[in-house]
């Protein structure tokens, strides 16, 4: 790894699977919005972290490249897989909480 993260914040094996796995519960089986298209989206920023290295560094902490990498694993937890429009047509619980603005940008 070029940024050497799970040593720099003593990440045990144990705990980044147990992490992962976790994170994958959180997930629902969407045709888009699932687990593997976290995955996509964190190998998608870990290949630019990668391309632009030197200048990664130069601008990002440690702390900010994991949790970039954290929040492009989790960005989608919960997501319906549905949008807004459904949301609010269907009157949903989370429609309802955010009173039909951004439903979905809220809720994530």
């Amino acid at each position: 790894s070029v940024f050497h993260l799970q040593v720099d914040f003593r990440i045990s094996d144990s705990t980044l699977t147990a992490f992962a796995h976790e994170v994958s519960q959180g997930y629902f089986k969407n045709p888009f919005h699932n687990y593997a298209h976290a995955w996509s989206v964190f190998q998608a920023c870990t290949h630019m972290l990668y391309t632009l290295q030197g200048a990664a560094n130069t601008f990002m902490c440690r702390v900010d490249v994991l949790s970039l990498l954290v929040g492009a694993l989790c960005h989608d937890i919960g997501h319906p897989g549905t949008n807004n429009m459904f949301q609010q047509k269907i009157c949903s619980d989370i429609a309802l909480l955010y009173n039909d603005v951004s439903i979905l940008e809220n809720h994530h």
